[in-house]
Parts: C-alpha cells; sequence; structure tokens
C-alpha cells in the first residue's frame, strides 16, 4: 500500500474514488522533453474532448528522476478493444508510452496518487458525473488541511 505522508486514510480516499467507477486502461506516459504544467493540462483536454470514443479519465503528473513530466492516466472509453491501438499513435506523438488494460483496480488509485505532497503535484480528470467535481475540491481541501499545519 501507498502511503501518502505515512497517511493510509489521505490514500485510502483517492483509491475509493477510483473504486467508484469501471474502468479501461491504464497508461503511462513519459514526455521526452520538459513540458509546463499548462501545456500537459492542453494536451490531455485535448485528447479527451476530440475523442469521443473516451467516456472519461483521471490523469496525475509526477516527474521521472531527470526531471521529465511522466503522466498515470486511468481511462473508460466506448470500445475497450478499438481503443488500444488509437490510444498507441495519440500518446506516441508526445514520448514513450505503455498502455495495458485494467483488470485489477483495486490499488490503482494509491499507486497513481502516491507523490500527492509534493509541490509540482498536478491532477484532472474528464468525462464523470458533475457531483465528482465536489469530491475533488473535498480531497484537495483536505490534502491542504493535512499539509499546511
Amino acid at each position: 500500500m501507498y502511503l501518502h505522508n505515512n497517511n493510509p486514510t489521505y490514500n485510502k480516499n483517492f483509491n475509493n474514488l477510483i473504486l467508484k467507477y469501471d474502468w479501461d486502461f491504464f497508461i503511462t506516459l513519459t514526455y521526452d522533453t520538459n513540458r509546463k504544467s499548462e501545456t500537459i493540462r492542453n494536451h490531455i483536454e485535448n485528447i479527451y474532448n476530440k475523442n469521443y470514443w473516451i467516456e472519461y479519465l483521471i490523469w496525475v503528473k509526477e516527474y521521472t528522476k531527470s526531471q521529465l513530466p511522466h503522466l498515470h492516466i486511468i481511462m473508460k472509453t466506448k470500445n475497450k478493444k478499438q481503443s488500444y491501438k488509437t490510444l498507441q499513435k495519440i500518446f506516441r506523438k508526445f514520448g514513450h508510452s505503455h498502455i495495458q488494460y485494467i483488470d485489477d483496480r483495486n490499488t490503482y488509485g494509491e499507486y497513481i496518487f502516491k507523490n500527492s505532497y509534493q509541490d509540482n503535484f498536478d491532477w484532472d480528470m474528464y468525462g464523470l458525473q458533475k457531483t465528482i467535481e465536489d469530491e475533488k475540491e473535498l480531497l484537495r481541501t483536505r490534502y491542504h488541511q493535512l499539509f499546511s499545519n
């Protein structure tokens, strides 16, 4: 189990968020060059907006040891088998990617949010119900409460 600053409750909240939904893919993407957070956000938003077959996704940004942006993305699509090759083509444009089918989602939330305590941590979600925005804000608020003391 991945712990956020030795706080299993915090990581469990993220994992519970993930467990509420059905997912098809776990994707990692390491950019070839350093990119600004705004650029990365635009890339992911454009991918979501231009591909009607993506139902929803959550992405999380962290950095490699060489300070290149590294994303974890979990995604639900309308047609899992047809989406795989298209996703390979899309993410290949940005850097090195690895796409795998999700078979057991029990720990993806803990894993992808494992570095959420870092200053340059960034994440977002697209396509989920509007009520999830409230939950997202609640997680951010809890994060700030935990680490501003």
